[in-house]
């Protein structure tokens, strides 16, 4: 069966709601391409990699380890989470994956401008987006190694999501 775009479908329940004399027809929450972050639409544009600028203050640093490992993450798994930048191509978050696109030769990356946040509020968030993530819950070790060995014996690298073999072995 043929995949039926958003646009079709809109236009189909825009007919429908016509029809029974409604307004326009809204998608639904899941076909929408912007998303709500305190009021604010954020879009998803792609910028060259070259275009965008480092923040200098950047307290978070990443190896060259870490750098491959997300290079190889986007070439498996493509660039699935975009980097946070404000109007003059700054980076707020996102640094280490910048990096890693250009390593995987990747010459766009898509971004979010968070074009209504301060100064301030663009410093903090740099630091937010790192220290929060870091202090996430722990692993559930039995789903975990369930997942892992699923993967393992689909022939899944599992390397390539951040699982090295010193990891697996405290399992």
């Amino acid at each position: 069966m043929a995949a039926v775009s958003n646009k079709a479908k809109i236009k189909a329940a825009e007919k429908t709601a016509k029809a029974k004399g409604k307004a326009k027809a809204e998608p639904d929450e899941a076909e929408q391409t912007s998303h709500h972050n305190a009021g604010k639409d954020l879009q998803i544009t792609y910028r060259h990699v070259t275009a965008l600028l480092a923040y200098s203050r950047n307290a978070r640093t990443h190896s060259e380890t870490q750098i491959a490992k997300i290079s190889k993450s986007i070439t498996e798994f493509g660039f699935t989470n975009p980097v946070l930048i404000d109007s003059g191509n700054q980076i707020i978050a996102g640094h280490g994956r910048v990096e890693a696109a250009k390593q995987a030769g990747l010459t766009k990356v898509p971004c979010i401008v968070l074009g209504h946040l301060s100064d301030a509020q663009k410093r903090a968030y740099v630091l937010a987006d790192n220290r929060l993530y870091e202090e996430g819950g722990s692993w559930n070790t039995e789903l975990l190694i369930s997942e892992l060995t699923a993967l393992g014996g689909e022939g899944f690298e599992l390397p390539t999501i951040g699982f090295e073999q010193d990891f697996l072995d405290t399992l």
